[in-house]
């Protein structure tokens, strides 16, 4: 569960990207997981973490 101003969203189904689509400060990343959140409305919010081996 997340909670964003007040609302409350709900872990959906979470999927993997390899490699990532992303870069922090030009540093790449060999994977990243997306969990996908919903609101009662249906509205989404995704978080994104960056993996690394090790």
């Amino acid at each position: 569960m997340l909670t964003l101003s007040d609302k409350t969203f709900e872990l959906q189904p979470f999927h993997f990207h390899t490699p990532s689509e992303h870069t922090v400060e030009d540093e790449t990343f060999p994977m990243v997981v997306y969990l996908v959140h919903q609101s009662a409305e249906g509205r989404l919010a995704v978080l994104g973490v960056f993996l690394k081996e090790g």
